[in-house]
Order: structure tokens, then C-alpha cells, then sequence
């Protein structure tokens, strides 16, 4: 198998972002680039009314060249103002449809109760193509939340075979198979026992020991640029951090593609043969840093554009180590809240964190982190393999 890494995100600090900003607009106050660029820091702040603002200030001293209609529209979303966002959306297609912009305006509809319009969007952008799994999640959503699970299964198998074949409708039917009482055939999907893989890392070789190699990792990720999701009550999420001259990242990425490689030659003893795709020719390694914090938790999700998930833990609290409960756990398996109250016939399975542990798993299977209680960092590295 051949491996290509993911493309770094090397982005400036919003902070930074945002003084050079209003800097350059004190200069020239009706620069439609600095109030365009200034809206689009503003929204990765989650500052979405001044966001608008600038968005707008921008909108009205270039209607012709204006061009960040799907941002503009997304912070009103947040917003709540869906008079606004249909009326950008409608502008926005002036110009050209877009999967996205018939996502927020899908987004919209769904909010004002409007079911059937809002599906016709977003099926629409699933056949535009240019938005990833995003409509096809929204289209899956409210299917997973009916009692029977015959219409979900009944969609899931009409897909065409490219979105079929990705973790995203693997879950979804299997919700659908466990919804009708299919216990058998939703736990060939998501088998709790066989199909996740724990195994203790060989040391890499420039490491005296396993300590030593997660502090290096801890530090180098502590280090990294800033969090793309961050204070959300001490949820830090870095997708895709830089990690050229990171002898312990790079160290870790190789042992991971060995693993994920392993874990596929594992598929038939693993009764996994049946249920995923081929390996593929040519993957994606595709991370993310995650520290957690008190309270914070992931929420229930899954991986759906990957094959092969894993989580490395770097650093564990000894609070967590100590615990007699679940504190902390990667708990594998939970789908209430994304099926509003229905568990899936696969239960759950609770695995506490060790530091030098590998856990691999498809990543169709849902997951959550238990909240660890302490402000001490849980610090985890999360791979996927995507299929290229």
C-alpha cells in the first residue's frame, strides 16, 4: 500500500490574524479583501454578529465582487436570522449552485420546518459533488431518528457504490438493521469484540524508553499551533498540525500505518472481510491532536470518511489511571444521540486509557471520550486511513 500524508494546516494565529487586520483596515477602511478576510477570522473565533457585519460592510461597497457568500450565510445560520440566509443563498446562486450553498439554504429550511424542501437541498448537493459527505450526513440524519429503520436501510442500499462504501452509511445502516430487531446482522457490522485491536507500540528506536518518547510527543503537541476547536471547556482539537522536524510525530505515523496496515491483512479473522472495502492501492493518513480537559468530551461521532481509526494515547491523568469508574474512557459503541434514544443491539464497550497503547478500530463504529473530571491534560493522537 502506498501512503500519502495529509497536507499541514499552517495557519496564522487568529489573534494575529486579527490585530494585522484591523490594523490594515484603520489604513484603509474600505478594503473589501480586509473586511472580507477580517469577516472570515472573525467566524473561525466564532464571533459570528461581527463576522456578518464585515461580511456585510464588505457585500455593500462591492456587490459585483463580493465572492464569500457561503461564509456570510453560514455565520447569519449561526445566527438564527433565516430570512438572511435564504436570501444570501438565492444571491449566491446568481453566481453559480454550489453544494455548500445548497447546504446552508438545506440547513435553513430544516430549521423554519420545512423537511421535505430542506432534503430536496441537500440532495441536490450531494449530486453537485463538491461539498464531501456533508449533504449525505444531513440526508441520513433525520432517517436515523425514525422508530422503524426500514426507510434508512431502504436509502442506505439505493447509493450509488462510491457512497455506500463509506464508514458514514456502514454505521447508518447498521442503526437501520438494529432499529428493526436485525441483532445478527447490525452486530456483523459493529462487533465489539473482534473487530477493535489494542497493542502495546514497539519503542521507536532514537527513544531511551516509552516515557521519554510520550514526553517528546506531549511537548511537541503542547507546542503546536493553535487549536482549530478550542475553549469549548477545555476541548482542544488541532486537525492536521504541521509535524515536519517532530521526530516523535513522525516516529508515531510510522508505527500507525504499519498497525492499519496489519489490522486490513486481519480483516477475514477478524470478520471484517465482508463488512469493509478492499484495502486500498493508495491511503491518506489523515491526524488530528486532541487534549481533553474536565468536563469536555467529543460527543458522539464517527469517522465517515475513513476505513481504519486509531488512537494513540500520549498522556494520561493519574486521576483517570486511579479512577474506579469510567472517567476518561474511550467508550466505543454509544449512538443515542444520534439516533435520539435508540442503543445500538451492539452495547457499549469502555477501554481506559494507557499511555504507549494503540487502539484501531473501523471507523464506522461510533465513539465518545467520558469526561476525565480533572484539569490535568488527556492528550490523545487521532489517525484515520482514507482511502485515496
Amino acid at each position: 500500500m502506498r501512503w500519502i500524508m495529509a497536507k499541514p494546516k499552517r495557519a496564522i494565529p487568529n489573534a494575529v490574524k486579527l490585530a494585522l487586520l484591523r490594523r490594515a483596515l484603520a489604513e484603509q477602511p474600505e478594503s473589501v479583501a480586509c473586511l472580507t478576510n477580517l469577516g472570515d477570522a472573525l467566524a473561525a473565533t466564532r464571533d459570528f454578529a461581527a463576522a456578518a457585519e464585515s461580511y456585510g460592510m464588505a457585500l455593500a461597497l462591492d456587490p459585483d465582487g463580493f465572492s464569500s457568500w457561503n461564509m456570510f450565510a453560514r455565520c447569519e445560520l449561526n445566527l438564527g436570522r433565516l430570512a438572511t440566509v435564504l436570501d444570501l443563498c438565492d444571491n449566491a446562486e446568481a453566481y453559480g449552485s454550489s453544494g455548500e450553498i445548497c447546504c446552508i439554504r438545506g440547513r435553513a429550511l430544516a430549521k423554519l420546518g420545512q423537511p421535505d424542501a430542506a432534503r430536496a437541498q441537500f440532495t441536490r448537493a450531494l449530486a453537485l459533488g463538491d461539498c464531501g459527505l456533508v449533504p449525505l450526513k444531513k440526508l441520513l440524519e433525520p432517517l436515523a431518528w425514525e422508530e422503524g429503520g426500514g426507510a434508512l436501510e431502504e436509502f442506505c442500499d439505493a447509493l450509488a457504490r462510491p457512497w455506500r462504501d463509506t464508514a458514514l452509511v456502514r454505521a447508518h445502516r447498521a442503526i437501520a438493521l438494529s432499529r428493526q430487531g436485525r441483532v445478527a446482522e447490525a452486530r456483523r457490522i459493529i462487533d465489539l469484540d473482534r473487530h477493535i485491536w489494542r497493542v502495546e507500540i514497539a519503542l521507536p528506536t532514537r527513544f531511551a524508553d516509552i516515557a521519554e518518547f510520550n514526553s517528546v510527543l506531549a511537548r511537541e503537541i503542547q507546542a503546536g499551533p493553535e487549536p482549530a476547536h478550542s475553549g469549548r471547556d477545555g476541548f482542544d482539537l488541532t486537525s492536521r498540525p504541521p509535524h515536519d522536524g517532530k521526530p516523535a510525530h513522525l516516529a508515531l505515523f510510522a508505527i500507525i500505518r504499519d498497525a492499519m496496515t496489519q489490522y486490513l491483512a486481519q480483516a477475514q479473522d477478524r470478520a471484517l472481510a465482508d463488512i469493509l472495502p478492499s484495502a486500498p492501492t493508495t491511503a491518506l493518513l489523515h491526524h488530528n491532536n486532541l487534549v481533553l480537559r474536565n468536563d469536555a468530551a467529543n460527543g458522539e461521532h464517527i469517522h465517515g470518511r475513513g476505513l481504519v481509526s486509531a488512537v494513540y494515547h500520549v498522556a494520561v491523568p493519574a486521576a483517570v489511571t486511579h479512577a474506579e469508574d469510567h472517567r476518561g474512557s474511550l467508550v466505543l459503541g454509544p449512538c443515542m444521540e444520534m439516533t435520539r434514544g435508540h442503543e445500538g443491539c451492539w452495547g457499549k464497550r469502555f477501554i481506559k486509557p494507557i499511555p504507549g497503547w494503540l487502539i484501531l478500530f473501523p471507523s464506522h463504529i461510533f465513539h465518545d471520550v467520558i469526561p476525565t473530571r480533572t484539569n490535568d491534560p488527556r492528550i490523545s493522537v487521532v489517525a484515520d486511513m482514507w482511502p485515496v
